[in-house]
């Protein structure tokens, strides 16, 4: 098929010089195809529905703009910039229409009002997204916040394919944008993904962009034969593409946090400790002094809902760090004690803070930090815990046996519907609840006479009958927070901090008992430095760890420790013993035990060590990982040589057969490569002529070169071709002095970033 048999106006698709040109509409569903490409692995991290409708229809409508106002302008001053402003008007009015209609003016235009309601909505979004655990639902912020960010990445695709003509960039955004679900939430590699990227980028390699074909005109037809096609190359290439990713996608050293290197590590308080406490390599995340008689836990958050699946952080409500942690929940007959801790954040990035608990004040902080008071925990949303050093003043509250048996494990009366709404958290179970999880809480508990007793039989019973195991929840397939998962631990009697904590708090609820989950670090280790004749402690990034609370009415929230072999669990000491003091011997309930196994616990030494308590040794680095990272690396580095290599070595064994439209397409990808002039207009001989003067290029083999070319294409019809003599030495003559002519800078990067692959205009057709 030729230029010249183009439809009409009407057509999308046309061949130019032997390769696919595409009009401007099969642009706009081109550039539809790639945001589609590029956000279909959000759906596994947001659940479809009000973000995907809404999304779906702002990328239709500013496709369509673009398309139509594109159109219109074929030919005209301003083609490239009226469909870039129609195309951000529509995407400004069809999300005030979509979500702020009532305060703008005329329903679609912002008024300031909706300027001011998008960017709380922007903020709330953020702090959705920070604090939540996927799958997150399809709130009106998300769905406001995605619409906008669809909208804004298919303007940005269309700049590139249709305007700019960078294929090669275009893909790589959408690579880059479908990659981020996977590796903030990793999970299972999605292979089919990876391929029909490799093919989307393959298509938009072998296309060209021509806007006049949705004018109506066909493109000029040069005299030149169209070159052959370059189908061999684009398979190798394909085929390396998905072969490498399948490869190294798969041994990628994801945590549940995100890409890990060993550095700083990205801390979400949603309950996935698991792949974090299997990460390759155990890596310090904060140090701790304290002049308390241990080093205590340290809470990064609490979590009280839970929809099935996954246990959400709290988002109450907060307030300014000068305010205080609010009044305290227990009674003034509980003895406390103030403990002063000092903290540096060295390898956690978080908007969270991790502190020990109940905290009474803070101080040295950077940046704008506030409080919980409803759960004492500490967060921001425009800092990092990330560097921050700060010191600590926390109570450990410590009642008495008889006291904690008196007490009801009851939440006070609530006295607004907010409060009521929270309470009723605290005690939620979902409706699927496996039958299991009640049944077993009846019986253990069934001898107790008082709350605390009931829950210190929980506690004995999944100490001394289960078993802490970081790879039996995945060999079993039970790797998970939802009800079947703990159902499943609670028949294999096997797992880790998370099953214990989630099973501890359903079976408590289960008694109707006010339970939440904490997610937070294990004491450190204690270091050979000291500070101030005070030990230091080292806590390390496998030490994160989650346990439940009870709250019990006129004490407050107390601790327990289920998960066996770490920590200590929960007891009280009574009265007699020594006033309100604590018996050494007799572990306390506070916010901060110690990490060192109970003497009353069935210890497997083995599963001490892996559960990265106080005395576990740290794990040594697994290095393939890293190293198949870096290869991954290497090979996204090397690739663009390597396919400008195999071109090369294509063309010149085709020029040694005496193919003159190989080497002269060769000469012209070398001055393109090296950023010298190769003007489409030129025609062989002033080329020819332009590289001598210019150049300095030995003259009889560029002139050798462009008699054979003029030769193949003026030559009258039905004239035999060139078949002189080979020309890959007089190609290889050329191309030597052209290299020699340029800095060894641009040498070098014609060889790493060659821009003959960029993709080229589709104009005017091209003599070279």
């Amino acid at each position: 098929m030729s230029a010249e048999s183009t439809t009409g106006p009407q057509s999308a698709w046309a061949t130019t010089t032997g390769r696919r040109t595409l009009g401007t509409f099969g642009a706009a569903l081109l550039t539809l195809a790639s945001v589609a490409l590029a956000v279909w692995p959000l759906t596994s991290v947001i659940s479809a529905g009000r973000w995907s409708n809404q999304a779906t229809t702002v990328a239709l409508l500013i496709a369509a703009t673009g398309l139509l106002v594109r159109r219109l302008a074929a030919g005209r001053r301003g083609r490239i910039l009226l469909p870039l402003l129609a195309q951000i008007v529509m995407l400004v009015g069809s999300l005030t229409l979509l979500n702020f209609r009532d305060d703008a003016w005329l329903g679609v235009l912002p008024s300031p009002a909706v300027v001011s309601r998008a960017l709380g909505v922007l903020t709330a979004a953020g702090l959705e997204v920070r604090n939540g655990a996927a799958p997150l639902e399809s709130t009106p912020a998300l769905a406001f916040s995605l619409a906008l960010a669809v909208g804004i990445l298919l303007i940005a695709l269309d700049l590139l394919i249709i305007v700019a003509r960078v294929p090669l960039l275009a893909g790589l955004c959408v690579a880059v944008v479908g990659a981020l679900p996977s590796i903030i939430v990793p999970g299972d590699v999605n292979l089919f993904w990876f391929v029909l990227l490799s093919i989307l980028i393959l298509t938009l390699l072998r296309l060209r962009i021509d806007e006049r074909l949705a004018a109506g005109t066909a493109p000029a037809v040069s005299d030149a034969p169209a070159p052959r096609p370059r189908a061999r190359v684009t398979a190798m290439v394909g085929a390396a593409t998905i072969v490498g990713t399948l490869l190294v996608a798969p041994a990628l050293p994801v945590s549940a946090t995100g890409l890990s290197f060993g550095g700083t590590m990205s801390l979400n308080p949603s309950l996935r400790l698991g792949e974090d406490l299997r990460r390759p390599a155990p890596a310090p995340a904060l140090t701790l002094v304290t002049d308390a008689t241990r080093a205590p836990y340290l809470r990064v958050a609490t979590l009280s809902s839970f929809d099935g699946e996954v246990w959400h952080p709290d988002q109450t409500d907060s307030v300014a760090l000068r305010t205080g942690f609010g009044a305290p929940q227990w009674s003034e007959e509980v003895a406390t004690t103030t403990q002063r801790s000092s903290v540096r954040v060295t390898g956690i990035s978080s908007t969270w803070l991790p502190v020990p608990y109940p905290a009474t004040d803070i101080r040295g902080l950077d940046g704008v930090w506030r409080i919980m008071p409803s759960n004492r925990t500490v967060m921001t949303h425009g800092a990092d815990a990330a560097g921050q050093t700060y010191t600590v003043d926390a109570l450990d509250v410590s009642p008495t046996l008889e006291q904690v048996r008196a007490a009801n494990a009851a939440l006070p009366a609530p006295t607004t519907p907010e409060q009521e709404a929270a309470n009723a958290l605290l005690h939620a179970l979902p409706e699927d609840l496996p039958p299991i999880v009640a049944q077993l809480a009846a019986e253990v508990t069934g001898n107790a006479d008082n709350d605390y007793d009931r829950l210190a039989a929980l506690q004995t019973w999944f100490r001394a009958g289960f078993r802490y195991s970081l790879e039996t929840p995945v060999e079993e397939d039970f790797d998970g927070t939802g009800v079947e998962a703990v159902a499943r631990f609670l028949e294999e009697r096997s797992g880790y901090c998370i099953h214990f904590a989630g099973a501890f708090a359903l079976m408590a609820r289960a008694l109707d008992m006010p339970t939440r989950i904490v997610v937070g670090y294990l004491p450190g280790r204690e270091s050979e430095e000291k500070q101030d004749g005070k030990p230091i402690y080292v806590v390390s990034s496998d030490q994160l760890h989650s346990w439940p609370e009870v709250y019990f009415d006129g004490i407050g929230w107390v601790p327990f420790e289920p998960t066996a072999t770490l920590g200590v669990p929960t007891r009280f000491s009574p009265a007699a013993t020594s006033g309100n003091t604590v018996s050494p011997d007799t572990p306390t309930a506070t916010t901060a035990p110690s990490a060192a196994p109970g003497a009353d616990s069935d210890v497997d030494r083995r599963d001490a060590d892996a559960a990265g308590g106080a005395a576990a040794p740290l794990r040594t680095l697994n290095p393939l990982p890293v190293l198949l990272t870096v290869l991954g690396v290497l090979i996204a580095g090397v690739v663009p040589g390597l396919v400008r290599l195999v071109r090369r070595r294509m063309r010149i064994a085709r020029a040694h057969r005496g193919d003159p439209e190989a080497a002269w397409a060769e000469v012209h990808d070398t001055l393109v490569d090296l950023g010298l002039p190769a003007s489409a207009a030129d025609t062989p001989r002033a080329r020819g002529a332009a590289l001598r003067a210019a150049r300095a290029v030995d003259a009889a083999s560029i002139d050798e070169l462009v008699r054979a070319v003029e030769r193949t294409r003026f030559a009258r019809h039905g004239y035999p071709p060139h078949e002189g003599p080979d020309l890959a030495r007089a190609l290889h003559t050329v191309r030597h002095d052209l290299l020699r002519s340029v800095s060894g800078r641009d040498r070098m990067l014609a060889m790493v970033a060659p821009r003959s692959l960029l993709g080229r205009r589709a104009t005017a057709p091209a003599l070279a």
